[in-house]
């Protein structure tokens, strides 16, 4: 905790999307290197993690209109700074990662592998990106109600 609820709310919902977007792209990857009632299986996850994301980011972008993608690099640079101080830090985003690529065995992932998973993210992150683009302020006021006042980040 920084002493700051409201930028430790933000901190917390980058992570929570950081996270959606990581098991959305995870279970795209492998809904389409499989078949049949494992492929509807993870079909159902991927619809799942894709409900998830778009709700954080939808909820983050309603209450930190002002905040961007500076802003998000801002606090993941900071977090990536206090990880290194303290390397046994967990809960934050490089923790999670690296427990994540741990749990997949991905040095044990072939290039072809990495490289389609990469690829999932990247298409993954452009649609969630044009998606963005079309969210107005009055489409979520009408979904999270009348935005709180506003105040810049510390």
């Amino acid at each position: 905790p920084s002493g700051d609820p409201r930028t430790d709310l933000y901190r917390h919902g980058l992570h929570r999307i950081a996270t959606e977007y990581g098991a959305t792209c995870l279970y795209l990857w492998l809904m389409a290197h499989s078949t049949g009632p494992l492929q509807q299986v993870f079909e159902q996850l991927l619809i799942d993690e894709i409900n998830h994301m778009v709700k954080f980011w939808g909820f983050g972008r309603w209450a930190y209109p002002q905040a961007g993608w500076l802003t998000g690099a801002r606090v993941f640079a900071q977090a990536m700074v206090r990880k290194m101080r303290q390397p046994g830090l967990q809960g934050s985003l490089v923790h999670t990662l690296h427990r994540m690529m741990g749990e997949l065995g991905w040095r044990k992932w072939s290039p072809t592998n990495r490289l389609t998973l990469i690829y999932s993210f990247d298409q993954v992150m452009g649609a969630l990106w044009r998606w963005n683009q079309s969210l107005t302020a009055e489409e979520l006021q009408s979904l999270f109600g009348p935005h709180p006042q506003e105040r810049p980040l510390t």
